[in-house]
């Protein structure tokens, strides 16, 4: 995958596992929903919980964009995380994540509710500007297992179908011989 297909990719898709350091021991993920902002992803999030505290520490985040179909394709995102508290973004935010996760826009009518719920969670808006990606093809490496298992039956299909061949052949070998003058 290129450069401009793992874009479309991470563009295509709605959820990530977010990865992050925490305070003491090793790293924590979480499955998170995100939106797009050019190439930033957007991740609405309450300011109590654990990425917004540890981004405040350390903005250093991993993502990994997983399709939802098998073989498993997934994109890993390195990036660059910044907390923004503004509380029109956050509520637009989170009104584009409801209508993700809903698989429909949220109707007007209902803004204000979203408006009120992200002021009242103190919903904030973490920023992932990314720097690096990679991404596993799973639909390739599928593919090379396949060949490989194929290659192994078949070889295995034919030794043991050489030597079934071998012993039927034996008696018949076996009785020329007797017939033959010496």
């Amino acid at each position: 995958m290129d450069r401009e297909q793992r874009r479309q990719f991470v563009r295509d898709h709605r959820t990530c596992v977010f990865g992050y350091p925490r305070q003491d021991h090793g790293p924590a993920m979480t499955v998170v929903y995100y939106v797009m902002d050019g190439d930033d992803l957007l991740v609405s999030t309450m300011a109590a919980r654990g990425k917004a505290r540890a981004i405040g520490r350390d903005g250093k985040v991993s993502l990994c964009v997983l399709d939802e179909k098998w073989p498993l394709t997934y994109v890993q995102i390195y990036g660059d995380a910044v907390l923004e508290r503004d509380e029109k973004q956050a509520a637009d935010v989170l009104r584009q994540v409801i209508g993700v996760m809903a698989g429909e826009e949220v109707p007007p009518e209902r803004h204000e509710q979203i408006a009120e719920m992200a002021r009242e969670e103190q919903r904030v808006v973490i920023r992932v500007t990314p720097y690096a990606t990679f991404a596993m093809i799973g639909a390739w490496l599928s593919f090379g297992c396949f060949l490989i298992l194929f290659a192994i039956y078949w070889t295995g299909w034919l030794i043991r179908e050489h030597a079934l061949w071998r012993e039927r052949l034996r008696p018949a070998v076996e009785s020329a011989d007797e017939e033959l003058p010496r």
